[in-house]
This record gives structure tokens, sequence and C-alpha cells, in this order.
């Protein structure tokens, strides 16, 4: 959940490599089928066959959506200022208030430490 690379194995399985989430098959037939024809990662959803060009404004809000995914299912959450040096202070804000709706129901908090988290 730190965004670095891991690799997971099986039916629906989803790993992160190079800055892409590769997804594994869903359902017995189509990953039965991926197996029977390579297994290659080509075939994978986010792998080669499946990109589309994305602007690199469009690239660094997918990033950080990712990021973002990931470091919310940790306790501690995700540091603002470091959220901030590595994609940039507008991007923060975009994505901060994409949150605003989900900190006022109380599901999200930025803490006084400087932190976005889900609440407990």
């Amino acid at each position: 959940w730190t965004h670095a690379p891991f690799m997971a194995f099986g039916m629906g399985a989803t790993s992160f490599v190079g800055g892409t989430r590769l997804a594994r098959p869903r359902t017995l037939d189509s990953y039965s089928q991926w197996i029977a024809d390579g297994g290659s990662a080509t075939l994978l959803v986010g792998g080669a066959e499946d990109a589309e060009e994305d602007d690199e404004e469009d690239g660094e809000w997918s990033e950080l959506v990712e990021v973002l995914m990931v470091g919310l299912r940790m306790r501690h959450g995700l540091d603002l200022a470091q959220l901030t040096r590595q994609h940039g202070q507008p991007l923060v804000a975009r994505a901060l208030a994409c949150l605003d709706p989900h900190v006022r129901t109380q599901l999200v908090e930025l803490t006084p430490g400087g932190r976005v988290r889900l609440t407990s």
C-alpha cells in the first residue's frame, strides 16, 4: 500500500508493476482462457493492449488517484505535505475537493498532523 511494486497471483489478483495496476481475469472461464493463451501480461486489464494514450496531466492525476486509493487503506493514511511534494499542489487540491463530501460525512478526516485518512 506504499506505492511500491508488488506481484499478485491467481484469478482476480491485481499486481502493481512499473506504475501500472495489472488485473487478472476475474471469472473462472476468462481466467482459464487467459492461462490457456499463455498468461501474457499484455492481455491483463491495465496491460499494453488495454493502455490508452493519456496526456501528461491525465497520467499524473491517475497516479495520484492510485496513491490515494491504496494509501487510504492504511490506518495512518497519507501525508499531505509529501503528496504535495510528489504530485504538486494543484492536483492535491483537486483530490481534496473530491474527498470533501466524505470529509463532511466524517468518512475521511484531515488530521491536525497534516494527514488524510479514513475514519475508524
